[in-house]
């Protein structure tokens, strides 16, 4: 890594923070609340997810360092909805499409990030500031290629998990020809210029660091979470154990 200056400010894009208190979203929080006790100045960039927008960028300064919430469309995703022979081929001719418009700035989920991105971090020093970028969406490695060009700023890719590596079965062969090809390019071309990447496992890091021909260094950064983010849970006591569960159990 060529990071040999003294970090100033750390420049965090995510696309999930508080409110939500999902993995993606806690695992930022958790370097906001460490870097502050480093002396390190974080800024964080994400989606607003108020339904109620004043504005293109929100401001939020209630964690004791600033939140820029983006006024952004939300990536959606067609699952099955419809079984007829038209509404499967439908189905199949927008994902697609919406593959191909993935890292799109002029039509795709990306369209404005960039531009309200760069009024916010263009204010900063590249002698004292980094970025980190954490996906998913991967566009963000896209917003962060383009920040670094234009502002000469270096920069740090989070996958979290990987991305065209991606071990996961991937039921649809369009989006299996996406990532192999397409998608395997544009992660290829951006993460050249970061300075380093990281990921929740050794495994992942191994797999990404083949893509790139070990050219970009990798590092491992655990899943976690912060545990005073969760204080208001309520405990229920019964006997027993609860099990909460995502996905489709089959009998």
């Amino acid at each position: 890594s060529n990071l040999s200056f003294m970090i100033k400010n750390c420049i965090i894009l995510t696309y999930d923070y508080l409110p939500r208190k999902n993995t993606a979203s806690q695992r930022p929080l958790a370097w906001c609340n460490q870097m502050q006790l480093e002396g390190i100045t974080p800024i964080v960039i994400t989606r607003n997810y108020s339904e109620v927008k004043s504005g293109e960028i929100e401001l939020d300064s209630s964690k004791g360092y600033d939140i820029y919430r983006l006024k952004t469309p939300v990536i959606v995703n067609l699952q099955n909805r419809g079984s007829s022979l038209k509404e499967k081929v439908l189905r199949k001719v927008k994902n697609f499409g919406g593959g191909l418009l993935y890292n799109s700035y002029r039509i795709g989920p990306a369209a404005k990030f960039l531009e309200y991105t760069l009024r916010i971090v263009k204010s900063y020093a590249p002698e004292d500031t980094v970025i980190i970028v954490t996906g998913m969406p991967f566009f963000l490695f896209r917003v962060a290629f383009d920040l670094n060009r234009l502002t000469d700023i270096k920069w740090i890719a989070d996958y979290r998990d990987d991305w065209t590596t991606t071990e996961l079965p991937v039921a649809s062969r369009i989006k299996r020809y996406l990532l192999n090809t397409l998608h395997r390019r544009d992660e290829v071309k951006w993460c050249s210029t970061a300075e380093f990447f990281t990921s929740v496992s050794q495994h992942y890091v191994d797999k990404i660091g083949a893509i790139l021909n070990d050219d970009v260094p990798g590092h491992v950064i655990q899943n976690g979470f912060v545990k005073s983010e969760h204080s208001t849970i309520e405990r229920i006591k019964r006997r027993g154990i609860n099990f909460v569960y995502v996905g489709s159990i089959y009998g």
